[in-house]
């Protein structure tokens, strides 16, 4: 009964998903996987042109808090569900560890590439199986390509410029209805000519960007308060101990200003965060014109990739050498750190997903699912988002 009816009523109905991040991507195939009709549109020229192919990807089952419980477990789970309905390869549990520097003792070091200035390395979770590690641009892309495979439409270089609006159908009832969403073909300069797609539902999924879209719905400026907490980030490649050994490092902060944090990649890519001097963005920075304005624009700070060496190679020989890739991106983030999720205020058929902070790989999963259920059936069962309500 439920599920199937449900799924029978979702049929047809035209949601346009606007942001191809992880987020976007993830509502657009649990929205595709009930039968509606979604069409994605990204700016950039491909899917997860920002946080989503730039961060970590360390998942942690029971690090939440009393309001992101749920989500952390919930979603923990449906990591490795997906991994295997998509067919990831880079998706594994692996343990993580607590890592002091200084003079090496008799202290235990669980991590035999930890070869360096380690006083200490011991396990942050002794419960087996509580933490992974994905890379989230494939998992990205692997949910975009599921979504194509169930009929989604995936446009990208296509610019969001705001929302066509009416008045809704209910003479008592004041909210309006999001009709359609107008974009432009990005880069297209003088030629540009605006395109309106229709559209039943929208969902915006613009991770830090979502804080310009508010005046898209006739709502003030800073309805949404995200910023963009802008971090450096560097990778060594292909390094055998590392995969042979992986484990998740959090360090202690250092002399170089840096907290790192490590993560091994599946292929023995070392992924290094945490690593001090982030900038943080907001308002004019994002909008057109701003420094911010876009993914492509987001660059990473010289100073901090030097501190990482510094701070990394003093741990262990696998740092030696200058990293092999470098790069930033800036992870939304709400005054109160939790992510804005829910219908849009004044809206019958618009919603908002985004500011999902330093989880939001994490909680793509059950918040992709939370959403179609949201915009198809007016509630989420998969997890409560009564904590995460963007009014």
């Amino acid at each position: 009964g439920g599920a199937a009816g449900a799924a029978g009523g979702a049929r047809g109905k035209h949601v346009v998903v606007v942001g191809g991040g992880i987020h976007g991507c993830s509502a657009a195939y649990h929205l595709a996987k009930r039968g509606a009709r979604v069409t994605l549109l990204e700016r950039e020229d491909s899917v997860a042109p920002a946080a989503s192919g730039q961060a970590g990807g360390f998942l942690a089952r029971d690090w939440g808090d009393s309001a992101t419980r749920e989500f952390h477990e919930t979603s923990f789970a449906m990591h490795a569900e997906l991994a295997e309905e998509l067919g990831l390869s880079t998706y594994r549990v692996i343990p993580t560890l607590s890592v002091r520097g200084g003079r090496r003792g008799a202290g235990h070091v669980e991590a035999p590439w930890l070869d360096g200035d380690v006083a200490s390395a011991t396990l942050m979770d002794p419960t087996p199986g509580a933490t992974a590690q994905v890379t989230p641009r494939e998992l990205t892309e692997a949910l975009a390509d599921g979504a194509r495979r169930l009929g989604a439409d995936i446009r990208t270089g296509m610019r969001v410029v705001g929302v066509a609006t009416a008045p809704g159908s209910s003479g008592e009832n004041e909210e309006r209805v999001a009709t359609g969403v107008r974009c432009v073909t990005e880069g297209a300069g003088e030629k540009e000519e605006e395109e309106l797609v229709e559209a039943d539902a929208v969902l915006v999924c613009m991770g830090v960007w979502s804080a310009v879209a508010s005046e898209w719905f006739g709502l003030p400026r800073d309805a949404w308060p995200l910023t963009g907490i802008k971090s450096t980030h560097v990778v060594w490649q292909s390094r055998r101990a590392v995969r042979e050994d992986p484990y998740a490092l959090f360090c202690a902060e250092d002399e170089n200003g840096c907290h790192l944090e490590v993560y091994p990649r599946a292929n023995g890519d070392m992924y290094i965060c945490g690593i001090g001097g982030s900038d943080y963005v907001e308002g004019d920075r994002l909008r057109e014109g701003g420094d911010c304005a876009a993914a492509s624009m987001v660059e990473a700070n010289p100073a901090r990739v030097e501190a990482a060496r510094r701070s990394l190679s003093a741990l262990t020989s696998e740092a030696a050498g200058e990293p092999d890739e470098v790069g930033a991106c800036m992870r939304p983030c709400a005054p109160d750190a939790r992510p804005l999720m829910g219908g849009v205020t004044g809206f019958a058929n618009a919603y908002l997903s985004a500011g999902h902070n330093c989880w939001g790989i994490l909680w793509a999963p059950v918040s992709g699912a939370a959403m179609a259920e949201l915009v198809l059936d007016g509630a989420s069962s998969v997890a409560s988002l009564e904590a995460f309500r963007p009014d």
